[in-house]
C-alpha cells in the first residue's frame, strides 16, 4: 500500500488503494483467539468511557441548572 502513495510530507493512499489491501493473517488458532480477546478488552474499554461520558454529561447538566437556580 505504501507504494502507491506519492506525496513529498503525506502519503496520498485512494480509497481504492485501501479497499484492495489484504491483511494478513494467521490460521493459528492460537494466534486468533489471543487477538479476539485483545479487541474484546477494547471493545469493554470503549464502552466504559462512552458511560462515563454519559454519566459526565448528566452531571454537568445538573451542576449548570443548579448554578442558574
Amino acid at each position: 500500500m505504501i507504494a502507491c502513495g506519492q506525496g513529498a510530507a503525506q502519503m496520498n493512499i485512494g480509497k481504492g488503494d485501501v479497499e484492495s489491501y489484504v491483511l494478513p493473517y494467521s490460521s493459528n488458532g492460537n494466534n486468533i483467539l489471543w487477538v479476539a480477546k485483545i479487541l474484546h478488552s477494547y471493545d469493554e474499554c470503549i464502552i466504559n468511557e462512552m458511560r462515563r461520558l454519559t454519566l459526565l454529561t448528566m452531571q454537568k447538566q445538573y451542576l449548570l441548572t443548579q448554578m442558574f437556580i
